[in-house]
C-alpha cells in the first residue's frame, strides 16, 4: 500500500511537471512571479478536481484494462509511466504528449498480457486500444479546432496583440 502511494505521488508529480512545461512553452518568454503562481494554481486546481472525481474519465480507461484493480499492477503501471515521463522530459529531445504515451503504455501492456498469459483475445485487446485511440483523436481534433479558432475569437472580442520576436533594424540617422 505504501509503494502504491509513493508511485502515485511520483507519477502525478512528473505529470504535473510535464504539463506545466507544455503550457509554459506557449506563454511569453518573460514571465513574472504572478503568472507562474497563476499557472501553478490553475494546474493544481485542475488536478485537485481529478483527485476529487477519483480520476474521472482517465480512471475509467485505466480500470477497463486487464488486472489494473490489483494494487501490484497499478503500482507497476504508475512507476513505469513516471519513469517514461522522466525519460522524455530529461533525456530526450523528442516532444511528447502525456496522453499518447499513457495510451501506448496501457495498450502495449494489454497486448503483452494477451501474448504471454492469454488473458483475453487479441481481438478484444485491439478493440479496446482502438476505442482509446478514437477518444484521444477526438480530443486532439477538438483541441486543434480550439487552437485555430483562438485568433478569430481574439479579434472578435477586442483582441490581444502578440508581441513579435522579430528583431527590427534601426537606421543610424
Amino acid at each position: 500500500m505504501a509503494l502504491q502511494w509513493i508511485s502515485t505521488g511520483f507519477l502525478w508529480s512528473q505529470w504535473l511537471v510535464q504539463d506545466l512545461a507544455n503550457i509554459f512553452a506557449y506563454l511569453p518568454r518573460q514571465l513574472d512571479a504572478s503568472m507562474l503562481i497563476f499557472a501553478l494554481v490553475v494546474m493544481l486546481g485542475l488536478h485537485a478536481i481529478l483527485f476529487y472525481q477519483r480520476g474521472g474519465a482517465i480512471q475509467g480507461i485505466v480500470t477497463s484494462k486487464t488486472n489494473t484493480q490489483d494494487i501490484r499492477s497499478a503500482t507497476l503501471i504508475d512507476f513505469a509511466y513516471a519513469l517514461i515521463l522522466i525519460f522524455f522530459k530529461e533525456l530526450s529531445n523528442v516532444p511528447m504528449s502525456t496522453t499518447w504515451v499513457f495510451l501506448g503504455l496501457l495498450a502495449g501492456r494489454e497486448f503483452a498480457l494477451v501474448i504471454s498469459l492469454h488473458v483475453s483475445s487479441m481481438k478484444t485487446a485491439g478493440r479496446t486500444a482502438f476505442s482509446d485511440v478514437t477518444k484521444a483523436v477526438a480530443g486532439l481534433v477538438i483541441s486543434v479546432a480550439i487552437a485555430f479558432s483562438m485568433p478569430y475569437l481574439s479579434a472578435y472580442t477586442g483582441g490581444y496583440e502578440h508581441e513579435s520576436n522579430v528583431p527590427t533594424v534601426v537606421s543610424p540617422d
